[in-house]
């Protein structure tokens, strides 16, 4: 039984975010606390956060993997103008997604979902922080 290769759609994602969001500083999966520094700013960490199989009638098997993408952005104007450079970058990595439904060899398609927003001030550097974080679902035929 073959089954899905989370790393490889994952690296997938992360290049396709590369190519079409060419504002991003920095675009990695699995970003560490060093990566969230103010030179690699606006940055784009991706990560995996679930995968879930389903059987359809009786004989097809389908695998969902999420994967969460988070944008963050620092400025030190205010948060206007973060919140306003995040709100580009993730409509133009909602955009690639949505235009390259099947960015990878591993799935048949992926659609976005959730879409959450935060505000912050960074107090070692007074910049101020917006991001987004937005789910991607992927979705693999498995043959048993």
């Amino acid at each position: 039984m073959a089954w899905v290769n989370f790393q490889t759609i994952e690296s997938d994602l992360v290049s396709l975010l590369t190519t079409e969001v060419t504002a991003a500083q920095l675009v990695k999966a699995e970003c560490d606390e060093r990566d969230y520094a103010f030179h690699n700013m606006p940055l784009i960490d991706v990560r995996i956060r679930t995968s879930n199989p389903e059987i359809r009638a009786g004989r097809d098997y389908y695998v969902f993997v999420v994967y969460e993408v988070q944008i963050t952005c620092h400025d030190l104007s205010g948060f206007n103008e973060a919140a306003t450079l995040r709100d580009t970058l993730m409509s133009s990595a909602i955009d690639a997604v949505r235009n390259n439904a099947s960015f990878s060899a591993e799935i048949e398609t992926s659609r976005v979902g959730a879409v959450e927003f935060n505000n912050a001030k960074d107090d070692n550097t007074g910049a101020f922080m917006a991001a987004a974080t937005f789910e991607v679902i992927t979705e693999s035929y498995v043959d048993k």
